[in-house]
């Protein structure tokens, strides 16, 4: 029970901390648009503001996450995220929004994201990796369907399908402290949870790592790679924070429809993160990674080329149910691979900084891209453009994975040489 109750908590605090960063602009998009009258460049210019945040504090929080506990450092972020939102929930100005973004970058990362990688790693068996994160990314993706899932309803209790400026004001606060409320819930669960395991309550689990030794392990391929295979599998997830608009803008959908298709969406990940995990356990991670990238870039072209008609409904949902299980699945994967990268348990967190500042740099860049092709070329041009990125972007994590296993390989060979 006391297992079960560690991994509860990691599951709900990994969602929730992250909720007022990115749920809001990712299912009440447009809602958040209007309600701050933000531009799509503007709104992804502050999201790249977190991002560039975020990237100067992977490596870091990495470090801090092999040196203090996780029974410390996740309710510190879990409480210092959740008091944020009773700013946001007074709809501040762009500057307002602009300093959230950037106080957000360092709650989210510096103090938690390390923390959360190297508790659930530790949290599972060499042999159950898969599951382990699939399971933690399944359960995440379950909560945010069931906030968001709270959020369209309360957006539809306003005022129906036609939202007027004050009753999307109303809806937009309520959304926030839905949010606000859950995070700040979770900080002193998750310090009663994780202090109940003796591998949560230590200050560093194994031995202090020499930066000699951080700096051979950032340089080794396998690591640079396992960055560039969640640098694209990233981009992918993050352009789900678009389908919203996408419903809107291509197929006329009103705000409260395409918040219900991309909250059904998100109900595809329980399923997508852990049937993907218990099968990385069956097959192998690095195998899972090379299918779902060639999937995935079959569905960018095909939408690429077809998906764009204002009459083609129903290849937006095939759009956002395929490219939904496949990006989910994905997540599943991230750092499963680095039990088959051998990477030391000792050296977890550092790892994973180095890891997520190549993967997850799509934080700093892609967002302000996208709201920029958009708002530039307005219509079905600048969609197109949009999935032409998605699919470079899934083609280049294909060919980082091919290369990852051909490394891997590599070493296994020279292994089994020497002994």
């Amino acid at each position: 029970m006391k297992r079960f109750w560690a991994l509860t908590i990691l599951i709900l605090s990994g969602e929730a901390i992250f909720a007022l960063p990115f749920h809001v602009a990712r299912f009440f998009r447009p809602t958040l648009l209007h309600a701050l009258s933000l531009s799509q460049a503007e709104l992804g210019a502050m999201q790249s503001a977190y991002g560039l945040v975020a990237l100067l504090c992977y490596f870091p929080g990495g470090f801090l996450a092999d040196r203090l506990s996780p029974k410390v450092l996740i309710p510190t972020a879990l409480t210092c995220t959740g008091l944020s939102g009773l700013y946001f929930a007074s709809l501040p100005s762009r500057l307002g929004m602009f300093c959230l973004h950037i106080f957000w970058g360092m709650s989210t990362i510096l103090l938690f994201w390390g923390a959360l990688i190297r508790a659930t790693r530790e949290w599972g068996s060499p042999t159950t990796q898969g599951r382990s994160f699939g399971l933690l990314d399944g359960g995440r993706g379950a909560l945010a369907a069931l906030a968001a899932g709270l959020g369209v309803l309360i957006l539809h209790a306003q005022a129906g399908d036609d939202l007027e400026p004050a009753q999307r004001l109303t809806a937009l606060r309520q959304i926030i402290y839905l949010y606000t409320g859950l995070t700040l819930l979770l900080a002193p669960l998750g310090y009663w949870a994780l202090n109940a395991l003796p591998q949560f309550r230590r200050a560093a689990n194994g031995p202090t790592i020499r930066v000699k030794d951080l700096l051979v392990s950032a340089t080794q391929p396998a690591v640079l790679l396992q960055g560039g295979v969640i640098v694209a599998a990233y981009t992918a997830y993050k352009s789900l924070d678009f389908f919203t608009s996408y419903a809107v803008d291509i197929f006329g959908w009103d705000e409260v429809e395409a918040a219900a298709l991309s909250t059904f969406s998100v109900w595809l990940r329980p399923v997508a993160a852990i049937g993907t995990g218990f099968l990385a356990d069956r097959l192998s991670a690095t195998s899972l990674c090379i299918w779902s990238f060639a999937s995935l870039f079959i569905v960018y072209v095909v939408t690429l080329l077809f998906g764009v008609n204002p009459e083609a409904s129903w290849l937006l949902l095939g759009t956002v149910c395929l490219s939904s299980l496949l990006v989910y699945g994905f997540r599943a994967l991230y750092y499963a691979l680095l039990e088959e990268n051998t990477i030391p348990h000792a050296a977890t967190g550092t790892a994973v900084g180095v890891i997520s500042l190549i993967g997850y740099s799509p934080d700093f860049f892609f967002p302000a891209l996208a709201g920029e092709l958009i708002d530039r070329h307005p219509g079905r041009l600048g969609y197109q453009y949009f999935f032409f990125v998605l699919a470079l972007a899934v083609l280049a994590g294909l060919l980082c994975t091919l290369a990852m296993r051909h490394f891997a390989h590599k070493q296994s060979t020279s292994e089994d040489t020497r002994r």
